[in-house]
Formats: structure tokens, sequence, C-alpha cells
């Protein structure tokens, strides 16, 4: 159950775990039923393993500190930031330090296939800037946005909207039209995902030139021994887009997608903010030259969800849905304009993403404001 309310203190996140079996080179003769005694490996090549819902594991820890003091964009896929040296390479994009630190300025964005796991392995991670692993309309993917294991929704008919992305909630369905069904979102989860993963892409609004889908929210993970925040962390969905003036649906919104905390301290203070919201669903479009429908947008803070696309003039289509914030998305409204003038459904909003403090134990009553899915 996702709650608004403050964000909790966790237990300790990072596992340790060693691996006795080694290579024998070469045939080995073996009498039958005689064990044979194995020394251990040597105690550096034991993997040392951190965080339980993106476990990651090496044979030898990187001993360095890494500071980020100025904005960076990486693209998980292939960014050198990623770590090389750990058993999940193919899985995730890896930052590992003796401790990790995100200054006041600085804004790390992560974009790419791969989530996002920072670890910091000695002392604590900070941050005082912005992390961003959200999705942008007509931009760019947050990291591990759109996963593979997204299930989506009904396709919209005629010139009706799409429906939202479905993650941590129902995405909103799309408004029909003209007897077209619109889209109808696909069920969200009922428990928290097992692994890291992201957000799930808006559909399709239907017609001739239809508006695509906003993109799902990415995904990250956070471990060390103790975590502080004073900055922002976002892995929004992004808004559907508009559909064409030639009367096309709007694209549904993009779910947000998942923020994982793991540490035996966590404080927040400040300006603090956590969120994974929907993004907004993209207005229709319609016959009557008033341009393409408006965008959605992507949500600016932990009680803004993404707006949806909606233009000023009445020939415009059907508006696109707000994202959501909490539990509730919203479904894309009418099509607007004079009788007989026509225009596309309105795309729904995309669902909330998760985020996770496992094993609560305490309150921070300074920070209200974010959405916490306990275990």
């Amino acid at each position: 159950m996702r709650l608004w309310m403050a964000i909790l203190a966790v237990s300790p996140a990072c596992g340790f775990h060693s691996d006795p079996s080694v290579p024998i080179d070469g045939p080995v003769d073996v009498a039958p039923d005689v064990a044979i005694d194995m020394a251990p490996p040597p105690p550096d090549m034991a993997p040392v393993c951190f965080g339980t819902i993106a476990p990651v594991c090496f044979t030898s820890v990187p001993t360095d500190p890494v500071a980020i003091d100025t904005s960076i964009v990486i693209d998980t896929d292939n960014d050198p930031m990623c770590n090389k040296t750990h058993d999940q390479t193919m899985r995730y994009c890896v930052i590992i330090g003796s401790s990790l630190t995100i200054g006041m300025d600085a804004t790390l964005r992560a974009n790419g296939d791969k989530p996002l796991v920072l670890i910091s392995t000695t002392t604590s991670f900070t941050l005082s800037g912005k992390i961003n692993v959200g999705s942008a309309a007509g931009s760019y993917v947050g990291a591990g946005g759109n996963d593979k294991d997204c299930v989506a929704g009904t396709p919209a008919g005629g010139t009706s909207g799409g429906a939202g992305g479905s993650f941590g909630g129902k995405g909103g369905d799309g408004k029909d039209i003209e007897a077209n069904m619109g889209g109808v979102g696909a069920l969200g989860l009922t428990s928290f995902p097992p692994t890291l993963r992201g957000g799930c892409k808006g559909g399709l609004g239907a017609g001739s030139e239809t508006g695509a889908g906003g993109n799902g929210g990415g995904a990250l993970a956070i471990v060390a021994p103790q975590i502080l925040i004073s900055g922002q962390i976002t892995a929004s969905g992004a808004g559907g887009h508009g559909g064409a003036e030639v009367k096309s649906g709007g694209g549904g919104g993009g779910s947000g997608g998942m923020i994982v905390l793991e540490a035996p301290v966590i404080t927040l203070s400040g300006a603090a903010a956590v969120y994974a919201n929907g993004g907004g669903g993209g207005q229709g479009g319609t016959d009557m030259l008033a341009g393409n429908g408006v965008d959605g947008g992507e949500s600016a803070g932990p009680l803004s969800p993404g707006p949806g696309g909606m233009g000023s003039g009445a020939k415009h289509g059907g508006a696109g849905a707000t994202g959501a914030s909490g539990t509730i998305s919203t479904d894309g409204s009418d099509a607007g304009g004079p009788a007989g003038g026509g225009g596309g459904g309105g795309g729904g909003g995309g669902a909330s993403g998760f985020i996770r403090a496992t094993g609560a134990t305490g309150v921070v009553d300074a920070i209200a404001p974010l959405s916490i899915d306990l275990p």
C-alpha cells in the first residue's frame, strides 16, 4: 500500500557472501566414495555483495571516494563511470566508491536501458543536488525506463485517446470518441517488484497520425551504510504526445519508475524530495485547423502530478489527463470543439511508480510529502 507519509529509516541493506568453490586445472583421479578437502579461496577472492533489491557482487571492492560536483548526463549502457568489475554488468550501471557525494550545484541525470545503482561502501551517500532518472516527452528515456516486463493496456480505436502506463497502479483510460473505445490501462502490480526495474510506457492514441505514449520513468537504487539527502530524486514518467490536427487521439502518459533506498540510517532534511509520479496524457488533435494537440507534461515535485495537455481554443480535441502522484490515476476528457467539429480523445494519465525503504523502524517528521511503499 502506498501512502503519503514521512520517509522511514531502514535496517542494514548490505549482505556479504562468499563462494568457496575454486577451479581445478587438469584431470583429477578420485577413488570412489573418497572425499576431497579443498582449501577455501584466498580472502581477496571472496565476493563482497551489496544490496537486496539490486544485489551486486565484487571480487575486489573499489576503495576510492566518488564526488560529483558538476552536472553530468550519463548513458547507463556504455558510460565509463559505470563500474565493470562486478557480476551484474549486463543488468545495471553501477557507480561505487568508499563514499559517494553529489554536490549542491550538481545534477546527475541518467538515461539508457540499464537501471542505475549507486553504492557507498564505507561511509555515506550524500546528496545535496539532484538525481534524475525520470523521462521527458520528446527528449530522453530515464535509466531502465520502459521495462521489458511491462504489460500494455488495451489499444485505442477510432480517434480515441491512449491509456496511461501502469506500474504502481493502473494507468488512466483514454477518452472514447464516436463509439470507439479509448485505450484501457492495464492492471498495476499488486506487490513491490522483486528486482530493480523501470516504469511503463503510455499507450498510443488512435487515428491517422497518432499521439505517441509517454515513456515510463527509470529506476534507481542507493545502497550505503548511511544515506543523507537534502536534495531531490525523481523517477517520474514522461507526458504523452498530442494527436495530430487531422483528428487523432492523444497518447497516454508514462508511469513513474522505481526508487530504492537501502541503509541502516536515512536522513532527509531541508528541501529533500523523492518522487516517482506519472506523466500527463496528451491532448487529442482535431480537424478544425486548431493545430496539433498539446503534449502532456512531467511532474515537478512530490505533490505535482504530470499535467495533461490542454489547448486554450474551443476547437481543440479532448484534454489529456493528469498523471498520478498517489494511488489515483485519471482518465482523458471528451473532445472539445463545436458541434460537428470533432476531435481526438485525450490520453489517460500515467500511474505512480514505486518508492521503498526496506525494514522501516522510525519516522523522520521533517519531510512528509513522499510516496513510500512499505514492505
